[in-house]
């Protein structure tokens, strides 16, 4: 009984698939309105694929870069409404918003098959390092023209060199 359920799960998933003429489905992307604000979303939208909803997010963003000193020298002048200084060196300007995808959910759950492997990959282990913690650290000294050069030892990680006097 099991078999025959799956092969009618599977006849249905092809004719959902089929249902469109074979062709893929297009995503419905939300148009774009003078109401819609920066950063608002529309989560778990449906379209014309039936297995599919999409979240989506109106963002916006500046399309031309003009180097600074190339707008100053045209002798334009900067207006904060609709140009920003966002990059360093750079006028931003013919600001574009539109709907952007940020999520796909499917309706129906795809199944996915895990192999599991009788044999595993070996497990790589690196080589141990050994960490000497000293009670005393050892302090060498060399007199130069410059004074005093002390190194001071305290583990293999941690060494600081520099003059006194």
């Amino acid at each position: 009984m099991t078999e025959f359920k799956a092969e009618l799960k599977i006849q249905g998933l092809v004719a959902d698939a089929l249902k469109n003429g074979g062709t893929p489905y297009t995503i419905t992307v939300p148009k774009a309105s003078p109401t819609d604000k920066e950063g608002e979303e529309k989560l778990a939208q449906p379209s014309k694929a039936p297995n599919y909803r999409f979240d989506w997010k109106y963002v916006c963003a500046f399309t031309k870069w003009t180097p600074s000193n190339q707008f100053m020298h045209a002798g334009k002048k900067y207006n904060s409404k609709s140009m920003t200084l966002a990059r360093f060196g750079f006028v931003g300007t013919d600001k574009s918003c539109f709907w952007g995808m940020t999520g796909v959910h499917w309706i129906t759950p795809l199944k996915v098959d895990q192999i599991i492997s009788k044999n595993p990959a070996p497990v790589v282990k690196g080589p141990k390092t050994k960490v000497v913690k000293s009670a005393k650290a050892p302090k060498k000294a060399l007199t130069t023209s410059l004074g005093e050069r002390r190194i001071h030892l305290e583990d293999e990680r941690t060494k600081t060199i520099g003059f006194t006097g």
